[in-house]
């Protein structure tokens, strides 16, 4: 079935639920609860039309051979948890999904509980998993960015932003009479965004790069509060953007 006859057949749905016409109406912005309930009629519609859903879009996923040990996903978490995802500007909640931080990538199970689907990451909008909210960011159309394209988990989002990119890799051990091949721990970098750019954050100076026009407040903001980057590197951020934004509203 196309993607043009579910979108038809989506919103004739709805309309038959509000009882009302999208046609020749001016658009409003809906409340949060007429949001739901619309999420809530997207939610049941794609149940019911199964493999037809927009959301199974995206090639068969790949498993890793067995005798790799440990795991490509984020948190170290390769069992199904329950999520939400804007996928081809469509959101559906209650998606089994995991995160391969290793590919980058999102996989869902297919409707029928035993196929994995990989979601493209050109219709990939944002994700929400384990409590964090992760995005996709598209750097080719963003000049001087200095981010690359991918998956980021989007710690905070205000006047400026912060990102941590998260990943792993596989290294083999020649060491030993037989090869053997394993996960590295996860790594990550981090990064804040201001005025549009994208900075590679690996420490007090590169913060203070970074923010710049307000350099002497955010270096005292650090000392006052004691705050040590290389302890907790993604809170110390997440508190110095914060701090910042007040400081330019």
């Amino acid at each position: 079935m196309s993607s043009n006859i579910l979108k038809f057949i989506a919103v004739s749905f709805i309309c038959m639920v509000y009882g009302k016409t999208l046609i020749g109406q001016t658009l409003v912005r809906d409340t949060s609860s007429q949001q739901q309930k619309i999420n809530n009629v997207i939610q049941n519609f794609t149940t019911a039309i199964g493999e037809n859903s927009r959301l199974y879009n995206g090639p068969e996923y790949e498993q890793y051979d067995a005798a790799i040990k440990g795991n490509a996903y984020y948190d170290d978490i390769n069992v199904w948890k329950i999520g939400s995802v804007n996928y081809d500007d469509v959101v559906y909640n209650n998606v089994s999904m995991m995160y391969d931080i290793y590919k980058n990538c999102v996989v869902v199970l297919y409707y029928n509980k035993i196929f994995r689907y990989t979601l493209l990451n050109d219709k990939l909008h944002y994700f929400n998993l384990l409590d964090h909210h992760f995005i996709y960011v598209h750097a080719d159309s963003l000049k001087d960015s200095g981010i690359q394209n991918g998956i980021f988990d989007q710690l905070y989002k205000g006047k400026t932003e912060v990102l941590v990119k998260r990943s792993k890799t596989i290294q083999t051990n020649t060491k030993s009479t037989t090869l053997e091949s394993y996960f590295n721990t996860e790594k990550k970098e981090v990064y804040l965004k201001n005025e549009g750019i994208y900075y590679k954050i690996n420490g007090k100076n590169s913060i203070l790069k970074a923010l710049q026009d307000k350099k002497k407040q955010v270096q005292l903001f650090i000392s006052d509060n004691r705050i040590k980057y290389k302890a907790d590197s993604e809170q110390a951020l997440v508190k110095i953007a914060a701090y910042y934004d007040q400081l330019s509203n």
